[in-house]
């Protein structure tokens, strides 16, 4: 299996999926899972980065709204950084996620060409600035999906 998708499977279709993937599916290089009832969480990444270390794109923003709106936050954001600094596409976001971990996996995911921001808090100047600072040099297409952004930024 190259490519998986799981999108809104409420209690059928749970991060256990990806506990599967990461031990029979090895070869992954695409993973879309949206889950507002079970949002990705930091130990089912870290289990997906062993078994899965050629993924180059990755999108796991939780759906909204989300029975778990902090789930995914800065810790999954440093373990994604840890385990694919490879990446060329990313999508995360979600109420869990601040500067500090964006600005971590921004760090070590130097590839990365397209990155979407998903429902992040307050995208400011300040923020915008750190994040250019840290990486983005090969950013080629930037999305912002229901993030609101400051005037200056």
């Amino acid at each position: 299996l190259l490519h998986l998708s799981v999108s809104q499977c409420p209690h059928i279709l749970t991060d256990r999926t990806l506990w599967m993937a990461s031990c029979y599916c090895r070869n992954l290089q695409t993973l879309t899972y949206r889950s507002s009832s079970d949002p990705v969480g930091q130990e089912v990444l870290w289990a997906l980065g062993a078994g899965c270390r050629n993924i180059s794109s990755l999108q796991v923003a939780p759906a909204h709204p989300s029975q778990q709106p902090t789930r995914f936050g800065n810790r999954c954001l440093q373990t994604i950084g840890r385990c694919w600094p490879h990446l060329r596409c990313l999508s995360v976001g979600g109420a869990g996620c601040n500067t500090q971990g964006l600005v971590t996996v921004v760090r070590s995911c130097t590839h990365l060409q397209v990155l979407e921001l998903e429902r992040i808090t307050d995208l400011s100047l300040q923020v915008a600035t750190e994040l250019c600072r840290a990486g983005l040099q090969s950013l080629q297409i930037l999305m912002l999906t229901h993030t609101p952004v400051s005037g200056q930024a």
